[in-house]
């Protein structure tokens, strides 16, 4: 087992242990893993969020909650989509530790309502479980046919 999952020049990045025997490191090629696409399923509860971190851990030099990289400046750039808000605390460092997390969160992060569809507006306008809901929405979606129909006009004139 040793000699298989033997490490090289190649396959230097450390993904955790066989489960067969645990004193045996899994390696594999970090630029071919990370430059993939990579999925990561399982039950709810199974792990998933703590494995991501773990891996991401390695990727920019965290451990025991030190950067690790701190004297070599490793520049390392991730990007996470985290909805849910579940990777902060695992990347939050002391000021010390001169690890850089920039968070872009609801408060912060502004998107233009050009970008929404329509039941995304109307779940910021609309009240669904009020008795009259269905009224608004009515009158949610006229409002916004008239707006796209004078935006359109407006862009003609504009062009002729």
């Amino acid at each position: 087992m040793d000699k298989l999952f033997a490490e090289n020049a190649d396959y230097q990045f450390p993904l955790g242990q066989l489960s067969l025997n645990k004193a045996t490191a899994m390696k594999l090629h970090g630029d071919r893993f990370f430059s993939k696409h990579v999925a990561i399923v399982g039950s709810t509860g199974s792990g998933k969020s703590c494995a991501v971190a773990r891996i991401l851990h390695d990727v920019v030099g965290i451990a025991d909650e030190k950067n690790s990289n701190i004297s070599t400046q490793n520049n390392s750039h991730v990007v996470i989509f985290d909805i849910h808000d579940e990777y902060t605390a695992a990347f939050s460092l002391q000021e010390e530790q001169k690890f850089t997390l920039n968070r872009l969160d609801i408060d912060s992060l502004k998107l233009p309502y050009w970008l929404m569809n329509s039941e995304e507006l109307e779940s910021m306008f609309i009240e669904s479980n009020e008795q009259n809901s269905h009224n608004q929405v009515s009158q949610f979606k006229q409002a916004v046919r008239a707006g796209f129909r004078k935006l359109d006009r407006g862009i003609s004139d504009n062009l002729a």
